[in-house]
């Protein structure tokens, strides 16, 4: 497939599950992972949204939301050529997850709960434990979520909504320090 090869997840809502697609955005893409996390092989029910990095040396890993049975995010990974995905029980929920590599590690931020109320969220992902740590919630609340995240001129730049201020959900972009995840703007 060569170097403009890319891939990613669609799900299948009636069949509950995720599958792996692979190609070139400038042509077609092929199902190479039918099923590559589904209730009927994994008994993780409704794997849904979900992002995809690569770590550099080829090995994709991925972060799945799922809303149904636990609700725990899902945390996959797979070698080239992404046909056998070995997937990992998160302690969280997620809602419209996005990954960052980070180095050695990944930045993960999106819809987040906190005493039942939704918020927008990152923190970084311990790809050992599974387990978030340095944790900021943003500005945010109510309807809220599908970030974007890009690291730029030394800051780490992300965009998400939320009805927190109005009954409309607006759009927000904050500047955040790559190693504290705090706010600069």
């Amino acid at each position: 497939m060569g170097q403009a090869a890319s891939g990613g997840f669609a799900y299948n809502r009636r069949a509950e599950q995720v599958d792996f697609y692979l190609g070139n955005p400038l042509g077609t893409f092929e199902c190479v992972a039918p099923g590559a996390l589904s209730k009927s092989r994994h008994q993780r029910g409704y794997p849904n949204e979900s992002d995809l990095c690569f770590d550099g040396k080829g090995n994709a890993v991925a972060i799945v939301r799922r809303d149904a049975d636990s609700g725990r995010a899902q945390l996959g990974h797979a070698r080239f050529p992404y046909t056998n995905w070995h997937w990992q029980d998160l302690p969280f929920y997620i809602g419209s997850p996005v990954l960052c590599a980070d180095g050695e590690q990944f930045l993960v931020a999106g819809r987040i709960f906190r005493n039942f109320k939704p918020y927008q969220g990152i923190f970084r992902l311990d790809m050992n434990s599974g387990k978030p740590r340095d944790a900021q919630l943003l500005p945010s609340g109510g309807d809220c979520g599908y970030p974007g995240l890009v690291k730029w001129q030394g800051s780490l730049w992300l965009s998400y909504y939320s009805s927190h201020e109005s009954a409309a959900s607006d759009i927000y972009l904050c500047r955040l320090n790559p190693d504290s995840l705090q706010i600069i703007e």
